[in-house]
């Protein structure tokens, strides 16, 4: 009698996990990449939110007052970084520079053309960041081997301006 009884118990069991009916996650929907478990998305970096459908970079959009030394002189400054809505990891300043964030406190300034004083250059640069404050540097790059500036057009550093 037994046997009988553990047999339909196993049987049961199986019929269950078969048809999924005690799937938490049947009903979850992650979004860019993420997969449920638990009944919670567990995302993919750079991605946050319930469904992970919020990019990372929307946390550093803003205004940064700082200063910035430009061609040897230190100047008061103040930047827009505004968040890219295709690319989670890429952040913009109002001048059209871009910088990827790379982990959670570093990010590049990758080659791309930059229009500096009526002439198009090619920069390179690097940088770091936390919730409230941004410092980077570039420079022009004039030798595509070398993954460096010759020198820097402008390090700038500043916290994030109060709204």
């Amino acid at each position: 009698m037994k046997p009988l009884i553990l047999k339909s118990l196993l049987l049961a069991l199986a019929s269950l996990s078969i048809c999924g009916c005690g799937d938490s996650c049947r009903k979850i929907n992650c979004q860019n990449g993420g997969y449920c478990y638990d009944n919670a998305c567990i995302c993919e970096k750079w991605y946050s939110g319930d469904d992970c459908q919020l990019l990372y970079n929307r946390n550093y959009e803003g205004s940064y007052e700082g200063m910035s030394i430009e061609s040897g002189r230190s100047v008061a400054k103040e930047i827009i970084v505004i968040a890219d809505p295709n690319i989670p990891n890429r952040l913009r300043m109002q001048s059209g520079i871009y910088f990827d964030l790379e982990t959670d406190s570093s990010f590049l300034i990758p080659q791309q053309e930059f229009k500096y004083d009526s002439l198009y250059i090619t920069i390179i640069g690097e940088g770091r960041y936390d919730i409230g404050f941004i410092e980077f540097s570039y420079g022009e790059q004039e030798n595509p081997l070398v993954n460096k500036p010759n020198y820097y057009l402008e390090h700038f550093q500043g916290q994030r301006a109060l709204k």
